[in-house]
């Protein structure tokens, strides 16, 4: 059985659906059945670290764009 949810999650599922009624029915689960709250669970967290590891793959990048070529062309 999955964790509850972490103050992160639950400001995510807020910010992202509402509440998680409307995030779990979504994906066709119910919130009454518990295995597929867990589910849900499991999926939320699959979907915040690859929303993270986008995230901090697209700020490498930017920075990498902003640092100066100091190559001397001759």
């Amino acid at each position: 059985m999955a964790p509850g949810y972490t103050a992160e999650e639950k400001k995510w599922l807020k910010d992202n659906w509402g509440n998680e009624f409307h995030f779990l029915i979504s994906y066709g689960l119910r919130i009454y059945n518990d295995e597929d709250r867990e589910e849900g669970k499991l999926i939320l967290r699959a979907i915040m670290e690859a929303e993270a590891s986008a995230s901090s793959t697209s700020q490498a990048g930017a920075q990498a764009a902003e640092k100066p070529n100091k190559s001397i062309s001759t």
